[in-house]
């Protein structure tokens, strides 16, 4: 073999290998562009087939939050906690989610709106006492700020409890 004919195989080596790796890098360039613009493969077992949702929708569906009112003594053991999960957004604050769960589940609300920030006055008709307040609490901690100061993120809990006045 003459060194003509080896640098033609080698240039040839190396040109197949630059196709490869052409080939593969459009490949993949492709398969993501098709995973790109906000889209997320989603696998439907029931009927074996791979469609795809937006990432947007995604995230609009996971911004959802959990209310819990508790009316302690002020109502029987069976009624005294009620739950709601409802949609929020990235601007909505506590006060904002319970007036839309009070809303869209036929309970009155009403608050005073103080030099600090809002404060809950009556919630279903259960109205603040000398002894006994509703108490705004936050992912499950007393709330360090009033409920319409408080901007919700997806997965949040709020919780207004009817409690002792500390």
């Amino acid at each position: 073999m003459n060194s003509k004919s080896s640098e033609k195989i080698i240039y040839l080596g190396i040109g197949i290998l630059s196709l490869f790796g052409i080939l593969l890098t459009a490949f993949l360039i492709f398969k993501a562009s098709r995973l790109s613009g906000n889209s997320v493969p989603v696998v439907d077992f029931s009927s074996e087939r791979v469609s795809t949702t937006s990432a947007d929708s995604l995230q609009e569906a996971s911004l959802s939050a959990l209310l819990t009112l508790d009316f302690g003594t002020a109502s029987k053991e069976a009624e005294r906690l009620s739950t709601y999960s409802g949609i929020i957004d990235n601007k909505t604050t506590a006060l904002d989610f319970l007036a839309q769960i009070a809303k869209e589940n036929n309970f009155t609300l009403e608050w005073i709106d103080q030099p600090f920030g809002a404060f809950v006055k009556a919630i279903s008709g259960i109205v603040n006492k000398r002894s006994l307040l509703w108490i705004f609490y936050y992912n499950g901690r007393s709330a360090p700020i009033s409920p319409d100061k408080q901007v919700l993120r997806a997965g949040d809990s709020v919780e207004f409890r009817y409690s002792p006045a500390n």
